[in-house]
């Protein structure tokens, strides 16, 4: 499946003309590298979008593939996560979920069929620099039993700010009108910027984590100089998973970790502001020559990487 289309819409139109035409090792990584990350987020547009309403329920097209190559699917044909299956579970297909517009309206919404107690925060870092603001914080979230309990709310307001209505967002301040923009440097357009919108249990769980950048991927503007390195840990006591170290010299955006071994990690196409760790998990106990595998064939990605690029 060509994605052409999609790599324009997020990347640019010469990322797709002549960019997809270029071959090479490191010219596929790129392709395959832009069509999942534009995948990831239109789907996730989608969906959200969608999740506002009250819709009876969604397709998604499609799961897995049945073939080795590039596609739709959100499992590669050998069942490996592609960025945007994690993209799902740690937001778009939660029970929980929190997002917002480009006009600072946000909605949380639990789909579940049991009562949600919980807290909401709205964070706005600087990816370029890693300044970061706190512009929501509720540690009393309330929703009944769903599906479809939603709550409609300002992201640059406070927890009192809750709508009732969703005509009443058009009395939202704008993301660029309230000081933490400023304070954090924003561009007035937030090339530099994402909101990181966070619902959370009250037992502490992480129920929803959603990074929303203001603009495509290739007007954002990140620290060119980021370098993520990931240094693989020892198996766990049961032999079918790994630690990773990711740490990174600045804030990078959309770091996507791939390996030869047959697995899955934690978590993947993640915003990585500081040391973090992530789990590989084998699809069986992971041997010694697998895990020898993992060392040498983790690959770390991330976008900065691939907005560098100059297509001739």
């Amino acid at each position: 499946h060509r994605g052409d289309n999609v790599i324009a819409t997020f990347f640019g139109g010469a990322a797709a003309h002549p960019g997809t035409s270029q071959i090479g090792e490191t010219q596929f990584q790129r392709q395959l590298y832009q069509s999942m990350i534009g995948a990831l987020l239109l789907i996730k547009a989608n969906i959200e979008a969608w999740r506002s309403q009250n819709s009876m329920g969604m397709l998604l097209w499609m799961l897995n593939d049945v073939w080795a190559s590039g596609s739709w699917g959100t499992l590669e044909y050998r069942g490996r996560y592609k960025p945007l299956h994690y993209q799902l579970g740690r937001s778009t297909y939660s029970d929980q979920l929190a997002t917002c517009n480009t006009a600072a309206a946000c909605y949380v919404t639990n789909d579940s069929p049991v009562v949600f107690a919980g807290s909401l925060s709205v964070r706005l870092p600087n990816v370029q620099t890693g300044a970061t603001g706190l512009l929501t914080n509720t540690s009393s979230l309330q929703l009944g039993a769903g599906p479809f309990v939603t709550a409609w709310f300002c992201g640059t307001g406070h927890a009192s700010d809750t709508l009732q209505h969703t005509s009443d967002l058009r009395h939202c301040r704008p993301w660029t009108a309230v000081p933490t923009w400023k304070q954090v440097g924003c561009t007035v357009g937030g090339a530099n910027c994402v909101a990181i919108v966070q619902v959370s249990s009250s037992a502490g769980g992480l129920r929803s984590d959603n990074v929303l950048p203001f603009q495509p991927p290739y007007k954002m503007r990140l620290s060119p100089n980021a370098t993520v390195t990931a240094t693989v840990g020892r198996r766990t006591a049961l032999r079918d998973a790994v630690e990773i170290l990711l740490t990174a010299s600045a804030p990078a955006l959309y770091v996507v970790l791939t390996t030869k071994v047959e697995g899955r990690f934690s978590d993947n196409a993640m915003l990585v502001e500081g040391p973090r760790t992530v789990t590989f998990v084998g699809w069986d106990k992971i041997s010694d020559a697998q895990l020898a595998l993992l060392r040498s064939s983790l690959r770390v990605e991330h976008l900065s990487q691939q907005l560098s690029q100059v297509y001739k």
